[in-house]
């Protein structure tokens, strides 16, 4: 972990925050490519009406096309990919990390790991030479109780039958993990 790894996903959480004041699932995306900070995107699962409007996936789809352009100049240079990095609040979706090995992103950086749907835990070496060629690095639990407590609040207030379940997961894992608090910066598959 990083000086930077730490500003960033702090700069995730204060978006996330805003994020769960506008009434929307608090989860923040930062893309940075080359040390740059490209964009911080927020989920818009409800403004949207969609359930696939997570953050991580938006701003990747946004820039997609200076991605493209910086690992296509790279690759004709014969030199290793860009730098990219996608910094979230949540341990990313099989949907989101989907979405970064397609764009060839390098490190993933998450806050909070998500016991419902997280992906940390997938062996690449079981996977097609296609993402075992393209899989990022993965770390996470940086300043995890911060998003956790994000998540928990805005569960907590859901009135639809289903989100009972989804808090109880997380509150089962926030227990879990005060047993055996994780390591800042655990490479995937740790927890």
């Amino acid at each position: 972990m990083t000086t930077n790894d730490e500003q960033y996903i702090r700069l995730a959480l204060s978006a996330a925050k805003q994020c769960l004041e506008a009434g929307e699932y608090p989860v923040s995306a930062i893309l940075v490519i080359d040390d740059e900070l490209i964009e911080i995107v927020s989920n818009q699962n409800i403004s949207r009406s969609t359930w696939g409007s997570h953050a991580e996936s938006l701003v990747l789809q946004r820039h997609s096309s200076l991605i493209r352009e910086k690992t296509q100049r790279l690759s004709l240079e014969k030199e290793a990919q860009g730098k990219i990095e996608l910094y979230t609040t949540l341990e990313p979706c099989l949907m989101c990390l989907g979405t970064a090995v397609l764009h060839k992103v390098k490190r993933i950086i998450y806050s909070c790991p998500d016991p419902r749907g997280g992906v940390a835990l997938i062996k690449p070496e079981e996977l097609t030479k296609f993402y075992q060629e393209r899989w990022p690095e993965i770390q996470g639990n940086i300043f995890w109780e911060d998003s956790y407590h994000l998540i928990t609040t805005y569960l907590a207030n859901q009135k639809e039958d289903f989100w009972p379940a989804i808090l109880d997961s997380f509150e089962k894992m926030y227990s879990d993990l005060k047993k055996w608090p994780p390591r800042v910066g655990w490479p995937s598959g740790s927890i």
